[in-house]
């Protein structure tokens, strides 16, 4: 256990410190959006909690002595100057959330206040502070030797901030700020002399992340009810005009009897193919075969499942392969996965252009997508998002990606390029993914009767099949159903070995931080035990016994 504490501790005050600078250039970006000077407390809160934590990191480097002291004292002071300041920002974002009791008063009041309380700080422990050296954890620091006690003004200030949380909880429906300021309670009121600095500063850090959460909620997101509405009547607009543009990218023949259609892009989130059989198979009434092919998470490439659509093709089946997930898959027809940035540098990437441009952001751009032609009539389910989506997304990933090094070294690298590969995909909900495969094979199949006039005149049976989450969303296939799309009600669904939620097979650390950021996925899941008492049409379930990745 001692050993894993060597590691822990050091990384873990090494990356809050990475991650505070980070958020700290959003925080500027806030002050200088606001229209308080107040906000200046957020970027120099960042400022002083990342300098404790380097302090702490550096400690063994510095060594014992004068300087490692003079460097802690500054930590200190820091912290005695700084912490009472939450008060006027807790002011600040209440009066902005239009609480009636924080009128201009109050918030010169919150002002007065700080001061005196960092006077107080200062004066009667600072002046009289004395360090002494000790070490805990592999980490190398100074301490005061003559104060007892816990920080009282530190949770007076927390129990304010919690406060002023419940009630922009109550105010907003936004719980971020409730939540940050309990976790700092809670760990500033952990002695740190058995559990050491690193509970406190993490603290510190869900605090910090809560407070820019909540002051961009009431700034951008808040403010910008009517803005999006007309953002996505215009993207409706946009889906409309673009159905009758919508064409093949590409149609490859085949020497096996059948063609390939294919169309969109796998980071816009509309990619399909489509295997179109040169002889199609009829029944006895003459009805055709239509199949949609639901792939596992992040399987997205209709390489993985070539085999098994190649059969099915050959046998004169159409098969419409979705990918309804967006991810970072290259949309090249021969399927050759080409050589990305490090997931890492990738998300500090899309955080980087977040925060710089905001509103002016663009994941297209940011993606250095080409500009071919996309699908026009499907990207209306995936409808665009903020940036504030996207910033959620991005810390996230950065969160888990960090984390996962530390823990799971052997495994995780793999595990890291899975999530990331489809992680774009993460701010929509498995509902959403449901009815944007539902989209493309609709649109699918109306091009097609456009090109072969036949086609359309033709009547198919309709089934859906889908591994593993695919095969969860087969079976929530027919509750998803539109009005106008009843002719995809399958006639039968077959999944095999299919999860029974779109949380299964996602570790718990992941699940976790993914929750921690409000990610549509985990927060909207689908279960079987809900859909399955819904579900009247004949089902199959395969599950193989030779299965050499999962036992039965």
């Amino acid at each position: 256990m001692n050993k894993i504490l060597l590691i822990i501790y050091p990384l873990g005050h090494l990356s809050i410190a990475l991650i505070e600078w980070i958020l700290l250039g959003w925080g500027i970006r806030l002050w200088r959006q606001s229209s308080t000077v107040a906000m200046i407390v957020l970027p120099l809160l960042l400022a002083s909690t990342s300098y404790d934590n380097f302090i702490l990191v550096i400690g063994n480097l510095i060594g014992a002595g004068d300087l490692l002291e003079s460097l802690s004292m500054v930590r200190f002071l820091l912290h005695y100057l700084v912490v009472p300041f939450f008060i006027v920002i807790g002011v600040e974002l209440a009066h902005e959330a239009g609480a009636a009791w924080a009128t201009t008063i109050s918030r010169f009041l919150s002002w007065f206040i700080a001061f005196g309380l960092a006077g107080v700080d200062v004066s009667t422990n600072y002046v009289i502070l004395e360090l002494k050296p000790t070490y805990f954890a592999g980490l190398l620091r100074y301490i005061p030797a003559n104060l007892t006690g816990p920080p009282i003004i530190t949770i007076i200030v927390s129990v304010f901030m919690v406060m002023i949380g419940l009630g922009i909880w109550i105010r907003l429906k936004w719980s971020w700020l409730f939540v940050g300021a309990l976790v700092a309670l809670i760990g500033n009121a952990m002695p740190s002399s058995t559990l050491g600095t690193l509970p406190g500063s993490a603290a510190e850090l869900v605090m910090a992340f809560s407070l820019l959460l909540t002051e961009q909620k009431i700034q951008f997101v808040g403010n910008q009810t009517a803005k999006n509405q007309k953002q996505d009547d215009r993207v409706m607009a946009e889906s409309t005009a673009l159905e009758t543009a919508f064409d093949w990218q590409h149609i490859i023949s085949s020497k096996e009897g059948y063609k390939i259609y294919q169309s969109g892009s796998h980071k816009e989130g509309n990619f399909i193919q489509v295997f179109v059989p040169d002889i199609p198979y009829r029944d006895a009434a003459g009805k055709l075969r239509l199949i949609t092919y639901l792939h596992g998470f992040a399987l997205c490439l209709p390489k993985f499942y070539q085999d098994h659509l190649e059969i099915l093709a050959k046998k004169g089946y159409y098969v419409v392969f979705p990918d309804f997930q967006k991810s970072l898959y290259p949309d090249d027809i021969t399927n050759q996965v080409s050589a990305e940035k490090t997931p890492l540098s990738f998300w500090f990437n899309i955080l980087k252009n977040v925060l710089s441009k905001w509103n002016k952001f663009s994941l297209e751009d940011t993606l250095q997508s080409d500009r071919r032609k996309k699908i026009g009539p499907v990207v209306r389910k995936l409808v665009k998002l903020s940036p504030f989506k996207y910033l959620r997304i991005s810390l996230a990933l950065i969160v888990l990606i960090l984390l996962i090094r530390l823990l799971n070294r052997r495994y995780g690298k793999h595990l890291i390029q899975l999530i990331s590969t489809v992680a774009l995909s993460l701010v929509h909900s498995p509902v959403e993914w449901v009815e944007q495969a539902i989209d493309l094979t609709d649109a699918a199949w109306q091009k097609l009767g456009q090109d072969i006039p036949d086609l359309a005149k033709s009547e198919f049976d309709f089934y859906v099949f889908g591994h593993s989450l695919g095969g969860l969303l087969a079976l929530s296939w027919p509750i998803y159903l539109e009005e106008n799309q009843q002719g995809f009600f399958p006639k039968q669904i077959i999944t095999a070995d299919p999860a029974p939620s779109t949380e299964m097979g996602i570790p718990q650390t992941v699940l976790w931080i993914l929750k921690l950021f409000f990610s549509p996925f985990a927060q909207q899941p689908i279960n079987i035990r809900k859909i399955g008492s819904q579900l009247t049409l004949p089902i199959g379930i395969l599950h193989g016994f030779v299965d050499k990745i999962f036992r039965p």
